[in-house]
């Protein structure tokens, strides 16, 4: 084999192991009412519902995204679970990491974050405590405030116990 050749076939290599791989991500949730109040619908993810959709909703499809802002979500507990959760996300396009912020991550009212700011900002993987029993109502909030979502599209959700996937939903963000 020459050495042309050999440089080709290592950077064909390298580009296919190396760029970000879309993921098969499939429809955005069905969403589903929490046990303890039916009035209140959230994409299911393993044991918890997130919400950021209107009223009328069947899906889970997010209609408040503006780039360069936070998007305000609630994440609930619909039943309950005993070891220690891990949230992440991930844009189906191109496999892009999901960040999340516990509160405003930027002034309040103020322009949006260029987008290299607002990449970096909040945190990526949260960890969301043990829940043995369904708190009164569903006001208490079960983990990060805030999604960072860098552009519309489809973004996968997972919840893990360790290795182990508890639950998976794909928002649609528009």
């Amino acid at each position: 084999m020459s050495a042309a050749r050999l440089r080709l076939l290592l950077a064909v290599a390298f580009v296919l192991c190396c760029t970000p791989q879309g993921l098969d991500c499939g429809e955005p949730a069905t969403l589903e009412a929490h046990p303890e109040q039916p009035g209140f619908k959230g994409a299911p993810l393993g044991p918890l519902l997130v919400r950021n959709f209107p009223e009328d909703a069947t899906t889970a499809v997010i209609t408040e995204y503006r780039p360069g802002y936070a998007t305000k979500v609630v994440i609930v507990v619909a039943k309950p679970f005993t070891k220690l959760l891990t949230l992440t996300g991930r844009r189906c396009s191109d496999g892009a990491a999901l960040r999340f912020a516990s509160s405003y991550p930027f002034a309040f009212n103020s322009t949006p974050a260029p987008s290299d700011v607002f990449a970096a900002a909040g945190y990526e993987a949260p960890l969301i405590q043990p829940m043995e029993r369904l708190p009164a109502g569903v006001g208490m909030g079960a983990g990060p405030s805030y999604m960072l979502f860098t552009s519309s599209g489809k973004w996968l959700l997972e919840v893990r116990d360790g290795n182990e996937v508890q639950g998976r939903a794909v928002v649609d963000v528009r």
